[in-house]
């Protein structure tokens, strides 16, 4: 299997960043590893370009469906027209299309609808899933990630985010969306890289499903605009590490300049792999805050300072393979 890599852009402070690809192998867990590994030596069932229209499900395919509204197609800030609230949120990760298609199942009488978002990227696909993540779902393997929330399944593949709803949620509709979901995922083509940095967030003590790609005021920081996050368990606390990529070292250096001067309490840290390195407090909470060359690297969430660090050296040794992998030479 070739190398995995990724590319995303991050924006702080007006500066907008450059394309990041990390080597790293796969993903939020090891099944999902072994999915897309399998799944890239089949053929995808798709003629032509994807896009949200032709990935829709074919009827043809699927037992007592038939089409009940012709699809509907929303561009632009026609995404209002459908989403009297949230499409401010669609738009800020990179809205580009929503169609809408309503099916009717004959044979039970039921309405299903079908929602097939182009995001533009697969960074902003995730970003969107991530950032609507409920605080409980049951999670399945149908495209890069997916799960069910009562009569809603949420799937992500590539840059397009996909809602299945069932007129209810009783076994029969779940099936039903499952079926439509899973014809759907076979339309898309297996993505050969991660979205965005998600392999610059380390493995190991990973929570699952914590991921996000976060825009604006991460962290409830105001001149931090991008980053991607996860959550971990270490040493029973629970710390959330966020990696900021730059265009340039130059620019890292600002960022960590700025949380210098916004934190309190301040000492240096020695990280081998780190070009500099502190801890300190900010609202009262303890952070350790690192940067290598353009990477930026943030943990919080533990009064234990060598818990903080010992998940940044990991993500440190990420960011390593990254610069690898693109043929970069750290300043």
């Amino acid at each position: 299997m070739k190398p995995l890599r990724l590319a995303v852009g991050l924006l702080v402070l007006g500066i907008v960043t450059g394309l990041s690809s990390c080597a790293s192998v796969r993903n939020m867990t090891g099944k999902l590893h072994e999915k897309l590994t399998a799944r890239l030596s089949s053929e995808p069932e798709i003629i032509g370009p994807v896009n949200a229209k032709n990935a829709m499900p074919h009827l043809d395919k699927l037992q007592h469906m038939i089409l009940q509204k012709d699809p509907i197609t929303y561009i632009g800030s026609d995404l209002s027209d459908y989403m009297k609230t949230g499409a401010a949120l669609y738009h800020e990760y990179g809205f580009v299309e929503l169609v809408v298609e309503t099916l009717l199942v004959t044979n039970v009488n039921k309405n299903i609808t079908v929602e097939i978002f182009d995001m533009g990227k697969d960074a902003n696909a995730f970003g969107i899933y991530s950032k609507t993540r409920p605080a409980s779902a049951v999670y399945s393997d149908i495209g890069f990630e997916s799960r069910l929330t009562g009569s809603t399944l949420t799937v992500h593949k590539d840059r397009f985010l996909v809602n299945v709803i069932g007129s209810d949620e009783s076994v029969i509709s779940q099936r039903l969306i499952t079926e439509i979901a899973s014809q759907i995922d076979k339309q898309i083509p297996e993505p050969t890289v991660l979205p965005g940095n998600l392999g610059l967030l380390p493995m190991a003590r990973r929570i699952p499903h914590s991921e996000k790609y976060e825009k604006g005021n991460v962290l409830g920081y105001n001149f931090m605009k991008q980053a991607w996050l996860a959550d971990y368990s270490v040493g029973g606390n629970i710390i959330t590490l966020a990696v900021f990529t730059f265009a340039s070292s130059k620019d890292g250096q600002l960022a960590y300049r700025i949380f210098q001067k916004k934190s309190t309490s301040q000492r240096s840290r020695n990280l081998t792999l780190a070009n500099e390195c502190f801890e300190g407090q900010i609202d009262d909470e303890l952070i350790m805050v690192c940067r290598r060359g353009r990477y930026l690297t943030h943990a919080s969430g533990s009064h234990n300072k060598n818990d903080l660090q010992s998940l940044i050296a990991s993500a440190l040794v990420l960011q390593v393979e990254d610069e690898t992998s693109r043929g970069i030479n750290n300043p």
